[in-house]
């Protein structure tokens, strides 16, 4: 059993894809991709969400393909990361 499944025995195919994102983003060091890429889209970079999107589309994907089905994943993903750039602006990582 993994560690995941051990913290939530209850724990179905996406509650593990949305804890293993939770567990990269934990402590981010401060010059690692992920903290680079926060700064950037908080600075209105869109080199920066397009970053995001090939660190972890791939990942939102998987999750919204099983949450919601194959022909509703790759938009859902698009509505994701649009969330998350629109949003940008009221981002606080502490």
């Amino acid at each position: 059993m993994d560690d995941s499944t051990a913290s939530n025995p209850t724990a179905g195919p996406e509650d593990r894809d949305v804890e293993a994102l939770m567990e990269r983003t934990d402590g981010l060091d401060a010059g690692s991709a992920d903290e680079q890429i926060s700064r950037g889209l908080v600075a209105g970079d869109e080199s920066a969400l397009k970053a995001a999107y090939d660190a972890h589309g791939q990942l939102v994907f998987s999750y919204c393909r099983r949450s919601l089905g194959p022909e509703r994943a790759a938009d859902a993903t698009q509505e994701v990361f649009l969330a998350a750039w629109r949003s940008r602006e009221r981002y606080r990582p502490e």
